[in-house]
């Protein structure tokens, strides 16, 4: 039989014979705790400690198999996830924006979403849109999307209709020392350019404000302004808590 993803069986256990024979699906840590005394406050501080025993893609035989059996007896490791396959490859990626293009009921929608990967969004897009839509639909396609800060708050206005997206790209301005700290783009949902920009100013207080009280610092007076300004074909965006739940695909 060849070896796909389809034919694949994973698996975590805690019973070491279900292990032989099978391949380490991620790297094995045995983890305990330190007690160490804190100088500076007299108290005993307990930290958790961990060390990679056996790397990820190692065949478990009878003898990496008695060195599990003798963690697991030292309970430092409860349990591992094993699999019938050497997968090699290891996906990487950052958190980046994804525009994924879907035909639902036969109309063209295009759903921007935060994702660690191309697969990632695949997967968002598609269980987005299986939850908000009813009837059939078929992905077309997923590619990056310029990096972007997505504001898609709930706007004040009696017609929703007036709505669309707008992709701004700012300079910010600290004022309160006269120098530039950079350029971001924003994709907003709003009424119109300027409204868009009162929620863009209103996001970048917020974070600044943040920033300081995490510094103890004293806030900075950013100002942003408009580089480029811009409708953007964006019919939904996936919100941040739901994106993330896919972060380790």
């Amino acid at each position: 039989m060849t070896d796909t993803r389809k034919s694949e069986i994973r698996y975590t256990t805690d019973d070491p014979r279900q292990m032989l024979g099978k391949w380490t699906v991620r790297p094995i840590l045995r983890r305990w705790k330190e007690d160490f005394h804190d100088t500076d406050s007299g108290e005993i501080v307990t930290v958790e400690r961990s060390e990679v025993i056996i790397d990820r893609g190692t065949y478990i035989d009878q003898d990496t198999l008695q060195q599990i059996r003798f963690y697991m007896q030292e309970g430092s490791v409860s349990e591992v996830e094993v699999s019938n396959q050497n997968r090699k490859g290891v996906q990487t990626g950052e958190r980046s924006t994804y525009i994924a293009t879907a035909s639902v009921n036969g109309t063209s929608r295009r759903i921007l979403t935060r994702a660690d990967n191309l697969r990632a969004a695949l997967l968002t897009a598609e269980d987005y849109i299986e939850l908000n839509f009813e009837g059939t639909f078929t992905m077309r396609s997923v590619k990056r999307f310029t990096d972007a800060v997505i504001i898609d708050a709930d706007t004040d206005t009696s017609d929703r209709m007036q709505l669309r997206f707008y992709q701004i790209t700012v300079s910010i301005t600290d004022d309160s020392r006269q120098q530039s700290t950079g350029t971001v783009t924003f994709v907003v949902r709003s009424t119109s350019v300027d409204a868009a920009m009162q929620l863009i100013t209103a996001d970048i207080q917020r974070r600044e404000q943040q920033r300081a009280a995490q510094a103890a610092d004293t806030p900075r007076d950013l100002r942003p302004v408009i580089k480029e300004a811009r409708p953007v074909a964006i019919t939904h965006v996936v919100p941040e808590d739901f994106s993330s739940q896919y972060d380790d695909e």
